[in-house]
This record gives structure tokens, sequence and C-alpha cells, in this order.
């Protein structure tokens, strides 16, 4: 436990400094300068065991740094040309619409360049869309990232890359299925979720089955 807590840190924050003030730097030099530390300190804690820690967590700076530019190189990247261009997209709500300033807004779920997105719409008409409302048509993107040429750290921290601005009148369905990512907005819906309606039914087997091992008050 402490071992993974050790590592933990220096993924965390090998992560933060990424995210924080190295968006758009190459971290590969930093990534093989955390790993040669490691190496040394690996090398070093059989004559001492002290740089058994320095070890642990140099090996998480590497893999935060690794992990960090490879998220933003696969994932992120991709759709850094589409910041400030209108696109035709066919998105499915993930949640139900919220009033705000400027009408309605909708968190949804598309496909950019073949890679699922949590983007946030703001829609052009005043109808309220529940979860599953599949919205087709005209919208602008802007992205939130450092890189775009607004930056939003509000919705970047909240898993949202991309806002898209409604253009033309859309066209809406419904869902003839629940996408798989709908849990991903909706952990509660999960089976292994603490708060799901199956781990509250196993909760109460559980507890009726083993009731003399339950203290009464």
């Amino acid at each position: 436990m402490r071992r993974l807590m050790r590592f933990t840190i220096g993924f965390a924050a090998a992560c933060a400094i990424s995210a924080a003030a190295l968006w758009q730097k190459n971290l590969l030099p930093l990534m093989i300068y955390a790993a040669v530390a490691a190496g040394l300190c690996i090398a070093l804690r059989r004559r001492d065991p002290m740089f058994r820690t320095p070890a642990i967590i140099f090996l998480g700076l590497c893999a935060g740094f690794g992990w960090f530019s490879l998220y933003q190189t696969v994932y992120l990247s991709p759709i850094e040309a589409l910041d400030g261009t209108t696109l035709h997209l066919c998105a499915t709500t993930t949640g139900f619409s919220e009033r705000t300033d400027y009408g309605y807004s909708v968190d949804a779920a598309v496909k950019l360049d073949g890679k699922l997105y949590f983007i946030r719409i703001y829609q052009d008409e005043d109808r309220i869309l529940e979860p599953g409302t599949v919205i087709e048509g005209e919208f602008a993107i802007r992205l939130t990232t450092p890189s775009a040429k607004k930056d939003s750290a509000y919705y970047r921290g909240n898993g949202c890359f991309a806002v898209a601005s409604q253009k033309s009148d859309a066209t809406y369905s419904r869902s003839e299925k629940v996408p798989s990512y709908f849990f991903l907005q909706e952990p509660r819906k999960l089976p292994w979720s603490i708060s799901s309606p199956f781990f509250l039914r196993m909760q109460r087997r559980l507890q009726k089955r083993f009731s003399w091992a339950i203290p009464r008050r």
C-alpha cells in the first residue's frame, strides 16, 4: 500500500504539472529523465534503502508523463483542427437540458474523428431534451483546451473538451438502445455502483442471510 501511494504521488504530480504548465510541450524528455532517475535510485537502493522511496516516485513521474503525452497525442490532438469550424454532427444527449442566460444547453456524446467525446451543446431552440435524444444538425465547434482560440478551464475540468453551438434547425429522434457511454455520465446505473439497484438488492440479500451476525441496537 505504501508503494502504491508513493507511485500515485509521482503519477499525480506529473499529470498536474503537465496540465498546468506543459500542455503543448514535448513530455518525452521529462519521461526519459524520470526513467533514468528511477533506474539510478533502483541501483543505489541496494547500498542504501533510503533510495527506495525516490525510485518509486520517479517511476510514477515517468508513467504520468508518458500517460499524459499519449493521451494528448492520441485523444486531443486530432480534434485541434476542428476549433472554430462548423460541422454536421449527430450527438446523443447524456442529460437533461438546462436553462442558461443564452437559452438551453445539454451535455451530449459525439464521435469526432472516430473517437468518442463528451461535449456541451448550446441549443438554438427552446426545447427540453431528455437523455438518449439524438440531435443532428450544423454546429459550430469551439475547443476548451489551452491550445484553442479561447481557453476554458471550467469545461475542461469537467471532462468537456469541446463546446458546440447550434447554427441551424436540428432533427431529433430517440435512440433505440441506451449507448454504453451513457453509463460513463451516469455511474449510478452501473451494476457495481454502491447506489445501483443491483448492489442494493445484493445488500438486502446479504443482510437477510447473515442477520444473525448483525448486532442489534
